[in-house]
């Protein structure tokens, strides 16, 4: 089993740059829990799973966007066979729900207009 100080030495850096471990850039903590004790592949490749969670009372879409702003940072400096995916990213479902809310705001004060245009057509015709 992997511990703690061994994840914060994986380097996340090419070796032609300065060396970044993920202890540098991530808090790391362990679930000894035994009924946790998973592993985790991608297109059958062993993977390892990183959760950011938000400071108690944070903000988690800025939390999301500064997370995802830091990946792309240092993406450039890991070796090429290091590849990474988002699985889930608050900020857009955020972001998607305020454009559907706005969409709907819209589409209903357009309702409204055609409604009392209607209305006063045929208020004007009695």
């Amino acid at each position: 089993m992997v511990n703690k100080e061994e994840l914060g030495l994986i380097r996340v850096s090419k070796p032609s740059k300065p060396a970044i471990f993920l202890r540098d850039i991530a808090k790391i903590t362990l679930n000894p829990s035994p009924e946790n004790n998973q592993k985790f592949k991608t297109s059958g490749v062993e993977s390892l799973i990183l959760f950011a969670d938000p400071r108690e009372g944070g903000n988690i879409k800025n939390m999301a966007d500064q997370t995802m702003a830091e990946l792309k940072k240092i993406e450039s400096q890991w070796p090429q066979d290091i590849q990474y995916k988002v699985l889930v990213n608050p900020s857009e479902f955020i972001n998607n729900s305020i454009e559907g809310v706005v969409r709907e705001v819209f589409l209903a004060a357009l309702l409204a207009v055609v409604v009392l245009f209607v209305l006063l057509e045929v208020l004007r015709m009695l």
